[in-house]
Parts: structure tokens; sequence; C-alpha cells
């Protein structure tokens, strides 16, 4: 692939960029036939956000969509199947497949406004499975081996592009960016395992080639550019760090002494790198959504919060990190434990209140987790060790499909006390609790008192030796 050709890509692109498009500010229409559907529902998946609506006997559906952006980038989901979709607005789309596994993909087939678009993300779907783009195999190639595998690699894509007929111009701009990204992404792995020194400066001229900030692929996840974006900036940053701390074991260890400030060097760091204000927002979100809790015990979390909203501008994310550090104030050991309430199989209502007295090892999981699942062994082996001691073992699925719960329940044998909490992610407890991932472990001490409300995995040595100092936890009981 020629250098040059990359180039003048993006700067036929740029000019179709989401500010060049103008279109009429209404909804899309998705409808469509399904064959051998097994499913009840037809979900699209924009932004984060999820649509949704019914799959009727006949196989056909119907779907409204309102206050859409200009470019809509996402999927669609049947069952266990899943497709890209592009939407503009006033799109409308009519989609045909056979719901079979082994035939999905093949029978996939958009008609109406919009169609030549998604017609080519199908058949890109089906490229890629003789050409991959996964580049990590090649990393242990020189540069010129790697460059030449890299343009094999990226000519059919690219030849797809050129030859498709009638896409819209916002459209050819997103994909060539997002395969320009790409290619990118391929050397910067490669710059991250090949000494600096080794490397041609033509071949590091593609950092200059190819924007940081790109607000429009940003906005909708384009895997290739936030991937590109990301390891950028936490190669940037690491460098920086390791040159203030004396390398990056000093740097973590500077973590776990000050992370208020190791964070606020983090953010210092973003708000100098990032010129475009959506990007800024949602990575400093990130980080410091990803480090408030360990920064909470500090002595400068406000600081750290006021840093933070000098930075962004988002409103509403600057009222959710508020309220997480108002949440977490409330789940410091030795407060009172927030409620957790379920079902058991037989419909028995159950609450942690209901084992004041002793010990509780809460585990919050679902049957689809397979972190979850590979944790059961571990917690039968701990709960088995543990018999006739003062501490309960109480495990709380949050799966939608209360079935699913009760059958994996008896097919596995679970032991402890379990139940079932409604709502699933939703169930109350969940943001109380401030759980953003499953398996999650809490303790809980007699007078219903937080020990911690991320307690060592059973998996862990660490589980057994907190078990063993609790006070009076190794005392005999009679179980209910």
């Amino acid at each position: 692939m020629k250098k040059n050709y990359f180039i003048a890509l993006l700067f036929w692109a740029g000019m179709f960029s989401c500010s060049g498009l103008k279109k009429a500010p209404t909804g899309a229409v998705l409808s469509g036939k399904i064959a051998e559907s097994t499913d009840s529902v037809f979900l699209v998946y924009f932004s984060g956000k999820k649509y949704k609506t019914p799959i009727r006997e006949d196989g056909s559906f119907h779907l409204k969509i309102d206050s859409l952006a200009s470019e809509n980038m996402g999927f669609f989901s049947v069952g266990n199947n899943r497709a890209s979709i592009y939407v503009e607005r006033s799109d409308s789309l009519y989609i045909t497949l056979d719901a079979s596994a082994d035939k999905f993909d093949e029978t996939l087939c958009f008609s109406g406004i919009g169609a030549e678009n998604n017609n080519f993300l199908a058949e890109e779907k089906i490229l890629g499975r003789k050409h991959s783009l996964q580049f990590y195999d090649l990393l242990n190639r020189n540069e010129k081996a790697l460059t030449a595998s890299l343009d094999s690699l990226q000519n059919p894509y690219l030849a797809h592009l050129e030859s498709a007929k009638n896409l819209s111009p916002a459209f050819y701009s997103i994909k060539a960016r997002s395969f320009a990204y790409h290619w990118a992404l391929a050397k910067l792995e490669f710059e991250n395992v090949i000494p600096v020194e080794e490397l041609s400066t033509d071949f590091l001229a593609y950092k200059k080639e190819f924007p940081l900030e790109d607000e429009q692929l940003f906005k909708l996840e384009v895997r290739s550019y936030r991937r590109y974006l990301e390891q950028t900036l936490q190669n940037t940053l690491f460098d920086s760090l390791d040159n203030r701390f004396g390398g990056r074991q000093q740097v973590m260890e500077a973590f776990q002494r000050t992370p208020n400030t190791v964070v606020s060097l983090q953010l210092r760091f973003l708000n100098q790198m990032l010129k475009v204000q959506t990007i800024k927002n949602e990575l400093l979100y990130e980080i410091i959504g990803g480090s408030v809790e360990a920064c909470y015990d500090g002595e400068n979390i406000q600081a750290l919060l006021d840093e933070y909203r000098s930075y962004s501008t988002d409103e509403k994310k600057e009222e959710e990190m508020v309220r997480m550090v108002e949440l977490l104030s409330k789940l410091k050991k030795g407060s009172i434990a927030p409620e957790i309430s379920g079902a058991s199989i037989d419909g028995k209502p159950v609450s942690l209140i209901d084992f004041k007295g002793k010990y509780v090892y809460v585990d919050v999981w679902e049957t689809g987790c397979g972190p979850c699942r590979r944790e059961i062994p571990h917690l039968k082996k701990l709960e088995k060790d543990y018999h006739g001691k003062n501490i309960v073992f109480l495990s709380v699925s949050i799966d939608q499909n209360r079935e699913a719960w009760e059958r994996m329940v008896k097919d596995e044998q679970l032991s402890g006390v379990q139940i079932h909490a409604k709502g699933g992610w939703r169930a109350p407890f969940m943001d109380t609790y401030q759980i953003k991932g499953v398996p999650a472990f809490i303790l809980v001490d007699p007078e219903g008192k937080l020990i911690d409300r991320s307690a060592p995995r059973p998996s862990t040595k660490e589980i057994r030796k907190v078990f063993d100092e609790l006070k009076g936890g190794n005392e005999a009981i009679a179980m209910k």
C-alpha cells in the first residue's frame, strides 16, 4: 500500500465528514422479515442505546427510531446472531434474513434507502473470513516484511470499498478512515515491540499522517480508531509517568501509596493532550471513574474531583461522578451494609438482614458469565471447608432468565443460600453497591456492617486468610 494513497484517501474522505452532509432531522425506519427466528425481539444498538421491537409470528417487524444523530454505526441482533448496521437520518431499511446460525450471514440482505451502505457491511463480514485483519501474528517480522504484509491484507478491503456502488459520502468517509486507522494501529503495535532506533523515519511518519482526534469516529465508537487513540495516549502517558517516577514499577508503587497524585497527573495529561472537548470529556470520565474507588480513602478526593470538573464540560457525567462518590461514602468498612434481597427457588423472600448474627459472604453472579462459572468449584470447596462455621454463603443471581438460573442451581447442585434478584443489572443493590462487573463478592459482619464490598474471590488464597482471621467466624453454629 502506497503511503500517498492513504493520505489522498483520508483527504478525500475528510471532505465528507459529518459537518459536510445535512439531512432533515427525522427518524429512521427499520423493518423486514426474518425466517427461522426462534427469538421474539429484534434489537438494535447505537452508541450504547438499545432499541427493540417485537418479531411477529410471520417473522415481520417494524421499528421507527426518532432523534438519531446524522450518522449512526451499531449492530442488530436476533437471538445469538448479530450484524453491523449503519443508519443515517431519513433512512428506511428493509431487512431479510434466515436466522439459522449457518445461514444468517449469507442470507442477510438490505433494500430501501441506505441499503447500499449496509449490504457493503454484510459483504465485508464475509470478506473477513478470507482476509484477516488481525495483525498480531505479523509483529515478529521486520519493517519491510510487515509493511508488505499489511498491504496484502488491506488491499482486498480497499478494493471492495473502491468498487462499491452508491455508497453515501458520509459512509464512505467513515469506512475509509476506519481502514486507515486499522493500518496505523498495526504500525503502532509493531512499534511497541521493536526498538524505535531500528525503525525508519518513513515508517514512523504515520503518526503525522493520522490525526489523533477524530470526533466523528469517536462518537461512532469505531473500534480501530478508539484502539489507536487509546494506545497512543497510553504509550505517551506511561512514558511521561516513567520519566517522572523512574520506571514502570515505581509508577505502580506510587499509585499504591498516593493514588490521588497519579490520577491527578493522568487527568492533567489528558487535558493537555486533547483538544476536542467531546473526546476529552469521555476519557477524563473513564480515568476518574475507574480510579475514584482507589482514591476514595485519600485525603484529597474532593480536590481530585474539583480538578476533574475544571477540565470537563459534561455536566451529566460530573453529576454521575459526584453521586458515585456519595455512594462510596456509604460503603466504607464499618458502614451498615445496604440491603440485598431476592427470592429462593421455591419463591420465598430472602434478605441480607435475615442472617444478622452471622458473617455473610455474598456472591453476585449470572449463569452466562464465564468468570462467574469458573469460581463455582472454588466456592463449593470454600463452603465445604468452612461448613458449620459462623459464615453464610449467599449467592445472588442477576439473571434476566430466572428459569436458566433455576436449571443451573439444580444441575450443578449449588449449595449455600441461592436467591434470584429481580431487575438483573438494574436491581437496586447493583447501583447501591456500585457493582460494575460480575462476579462480585461482598463480606458482611454479624452486626450487618460491611467488612469489604470488594472481597477476595473464592479462588484466591486471600479469602481463606480473611475467613480465618474473622472474630468468631470459626465457631461452630447450628445452621438453619
